[in-house]
């Protein structure tokens, strides 16, 4: 009945320091996409074109394209 005690104790130490650990680092671990474009590869002095896709099943895509620089097959 002891063992038990220690491996239960043991149990509820480590879930309450996951649940403090998931509450102190909650803003780094969820993600909230934005919408807003906070830079483009022209503030890094690349030339780059904007592109947009539709994928098969309707969803639109939109990014850049960035050639390199002396590439003979892109």
């Amino acid at each position: 009945m002891r063992i038990f005690a220690w491996i239960a104790g043991i149990g509820v130490a480590l879930y309450g320091l996951l649940t403090l650990l998931l509450y102190l680092f909650q803003a780094r671990l969820i993600f909230l996409p934005t919408s807003m474009i906070e830079a483009t590869p022209d503030v890094m002095g690349l030339a780059y074109e904007p592109v947009r896709l539709t994928a098969a099943d309707g969803v639109k895509l939109s990014g850049w394209f960035v050639p390199a620089d002396g590439a003979t097959l892109t």
